[in-house]
């Protein structure tokens, strides 16, 4: 059964928007197949409406932008802007912490003085997490934080993430090591050729972090059950995946909810958005799913180490 909040709209726990393929690094597994070359961004502008729409449709205590990189995304700053004050609530920018200082005037758009002028609820200001793809060297990433945040910092001593800062403007900052990632749907096989994985649909879905996390992604203005479930069409205009026929069919067959479709499917949709679906097959399973140590790149140099 779906919650109704006090407004009328209709309660999840999380929405993420995902608004960009790019990203500066190639991290081994990835599980948005940003690795592979993938390309592409969303114009905040050009899917305004729809971001208009489904703020009045949907309520989300926690809301994430992420990618990709999105500090990759030129309309970036849009997107703080327009999710965190249609919906009236922080939302989190989830970055990997490499390109904090590499866009203009987006300092603002996390300070508590923004979230006052906006009206974002409790006054609470939108924040940035990072996702730390190696564990060294930290020294870096803590020299990009201190130049982003530009003031004095306290720590916030929060148990939940790694390392976390505010500054005298309400600025936060958080942090996760996360150096290891599982298998990730697309890999290469033993031909050297980009392909999906072939599990029980069911046994993918059982131990899939981002169906247990109910990680409900908006891409391109729709609402998709899951990330990859989103980018698999995407992916494979750009990239020749070998799987058979029918997969690649299997692949078009999911339908996102659009705003077109609300009146005549809405309510179905998101009655059954944790069910099973046949693309399930493409993720991993319990048996593949052992966490590898991921060395990033930045346009193929290797700039990490494990």
């Amino acid at each position: 059964m779906q919650t109704i909040a006090d407004d009328g709209r209709l309660a999840l726990p999380k929405l993420e928007f995902y608004i960009n393929n790019t990203c500066n690094l190639t991290c081994q597994n990835c599980n948005r197949f940003n690795n592979y070359n993938f390309k592409g961004w969303q114009d905040y502008n050009t899917l305004r409406t729809q971001i208009e729409f489904w703020a009045t449709k949907l309520f989300a205590p926690q809301m994430t932008i992420l990618g990709g990189e999105p500090f990759l995304n030129p309309s970036l700053n849009d997107w703080i802007t327009g999710v965190s004050t249609n919906w009236q609530r922080q939302c989190q920018t989830l970055t990997n912490g490499t390109l904090l200082n590499k866009r203009k005037n987006v300092y603002d758009l996390f300070t508590e003085e923004f979230a006052f002028q906006h009206n974002l609820y409790n006054g609470w200001p939108n924040w940035i997490g990072i996702s730390w793809h190696n564990a060294s060297p930290l020294e870096e990433l803590f020299d990009q934080i201190a130049s982003f945040m530009h003031h004095e910092r306290d720590a916030l001593n929060e148990d939940f993430c790694d390392y976390s800062w505010v500054d005298k403007n309400g600025v936060q900052v958080r942090v996760w090591i996360q150096d290891k990632f599982e298998p990730a749907a697309v890999y290469r096989n033993q031909a050297g050729n980009l392909t999906l994985r072939n599990n029980k649909p069911e046994d993918a879905h059982r131990h899939c972090g981002q169906a247990n996390n109910k990680n409900y992604h908006i891409v391109n203005g729709k609402v998709y059950k899951c990330g990859p479930v989103a980018l698999f069409p995407e992916f494979l205009t750009q990239h020749d995946l070998d799987i058979s026929a029918e997969d690649k069919n299997l692949i078009g067959q999911y339908a996102p909810l659009t705003m077109q479709d609300w009146d005549n499917r809405g309510l179905e949709f998101f009655a059954k958005i944790d069910n099973v679906l046949p693309q399930c097959k493409f993720c991993p399973n319990l048996e593949n799913r052992d966490l590898i140590a991921i060395s990033p790149n930045i346009k193929g140099k290797k700039v990490f180490t494990v």
